[in-house]
């Protein structure tokens, strides 16, 4: 057989880059450089999704995760695949249409997601790392006679199914590696608690990034030797924590469990001019702060710092003051709770930097309607008297009179077409929980609360009573 001969008769090799047409998820970049780079398409596809992580989650700029997601959506419409010429070069074909309306439709809802990161960023890229591990080349197709090599000449024709092997000759599984991993991280955890009882310095992000380290010299060991694909579940579980912590950059808090300031008097500012602070740390627990016994003058304002690696953190506020938020929270979310007043949300948070604002707040009152029986028997629960001096109940225009002196808004009486006088409806004002109340305009010079929140795994609420 002549030289030319044979290099026909063998599988023909693509040297440039392509779009691979069986390894692939989405358009088949991933797959085609691995290809190319006779590499596992695994790490390929991890390499994309850190640094589309790390860009969008590190970078100085909002947009920073474009520098990956848009090459690689360029490749996927201009680079062929071994059997197809590039996207942009068929779209006069639906397939090839259709594909496109894929890449783009992908490629808004990443730039969505990371430009708006939330805790579903990370069960995403969770389920993406269980999925890559699952990725094992099919067998080659028996109806494409594109994936069959014949020799020059002869015709092909389908492969007889081969009989199922005999139990004792099955060959033998790559042992699993998931023992190692694990026995990894104990040792790390281990170490870690040790050296933090010792100490109580040691930075969590070390204990992060050492897992991690571990997990991924796992990861390499299998792809010549073993099976790694339960140690996905512990990448999946350590990239929250390596978010929380290492991406935003914060340390060990001195101190640990359970921790109640209640301070009533304001310090001393450090220099003339300046506004009084109060600064409050915490490792790990719960640190809880209750401003509400603190004197504050009208028109005052305070700077209240407050840093927590990680746990909970709880602050509570009058209604009444002005509440200037900011700071930044590595994994969990903040919540603010008026639930006198009808006010409440909540956000979730992944490396988010956080600026809020919340007006005072005045006494909110709901007008609803309600019978004179009702009316007196809410008159009586405020305090306000329903007997008169000869013992006798008070009729419903005294009830409401009794009500305005008391310093109620005066209930206001509705009368129905054929109602009798004592089943007359009257309109009043009540609180959230069915009482009489008193509205009250916010204060004119609100004191005002300016917090700076570092919280790195964990909540960060804010109670407004």
């Amino acid at each position: 057989m002549t030289a030319e001969g044979s290099e026909q008769g063998s599988p023909r090799r693509h040297r440039s880059l392509w779009r691979s047409a069986t390894d692939r998820y989405l358009g088949g970049v991933a797959g085609g450089i691995a290809e190319r780079l006779s590499t596992d398409p695994a790490f390929v596809r991890i390499g994309l999704v850190g640094a589309t992580l790390y860009l969008a989650y590190a970078g100085d700029r909002d947009d920073a995760q474009l520098l990956v997601l848009l090459p690689y959506a360029f490749l996927w419409a201009c680079l062929p695949t071994p059997s197809e010429g590039a996207l942009i070069l068929r779209l006069r074909h639906r397939s090839a249409r259709r594909e496109l309306a894929l890449a783009a439709t992908s490629l808004g809802l990443a730039i969505t997601l990371l430009g708006r990161p939330s805790s579903i960023v990370v069960l995403a890229l969770g389920g993406l790392a269980v999925a890559l591990f699952r990725d094992q080349p099919g067998p080659p197709s028996t109806t494409d006679p594109e994936t069959i090599d014949t020799a020059p000449g002869q015709r092909w024709a389908p492969a007889r199914p081969r009989r199922r092997q005999r139990p004792d000759r099955r060959p033998r599984p790559e042992p699993a590696l998931w023992p190692i991993t694990l026995g990894a991280l104990v040792v790390t955890a281990v170490a870690a608690l040790v050296i933090d009882q010792a100490t109580g310095r040691l930075d969590p992000r070390i204990v992060v990034d050492s897992s991690l380290v571990a997990v991924g010299a796992v990861m390499v060991l299998s792809a010549w030797r073993g099976r790694a694909g339960i140690t996905v579940v512990a990448v999946v579980l350590l990239v929250p924590l390596w978010v929380a912590t290492s991406v935003p950059d914060i340390g060990r808090f001195e101190g640990q469990g359970a921790r109640t300031f209640r301070p009533a008097t304001l310090p001393d500012p450090a220099s003339p001019g300046a506004r009084p602070t109060l600064s409050y740390e915490l490792g790990y627990g719960t640190l809880t702060v209750d401003l509400r016994g603190t004197a504050m003058p009208a028109g005052s304002e305070v700077d209240l710092d407050l840093a927590l690696t990680a746990g909970r953190a709880r602050i509570t506020v009058p209604a009444d003051v002005r509440l200037e938020v900011r700071g930044v929270i590595g994994l969990g979310w903040m919540s603010v709770d008026a639930h006198d007043h009808g006010r409440a949300e909540s956000r979730a948070a992944l490396d988010r930097r956080i600026v809020a604002t919340y007006g005072a707040l005045g006494t909110e009152c709901d007008e609803t309607g309600v019978s004179s029986a009702e009316l007196e028997h809410l008159a009586a629960r405020a305090g306000v008297g329903v007997i008169g001096p000869d013992g006798a109940p008070l009729a419903p225009e005294e009830v409401a009179a009794a009500t305005s002196r008391a310093g109620y808004p005066r209930p206001r009486r509705l009368v129905g077409t054929n109602a009798p006088e004592d089943e007359w409806s009257w309109l009043i004002q009540v609180d959230r929980y069915f009482n009489l109340c008193k509205p009250l305009p916010p204060p004119g010079r609100p004191r005002v609360v300016r917090i700076d929140a570092t919280v790195g795994l964990g909540t960060l609420e804010l109670r407004r009573v």
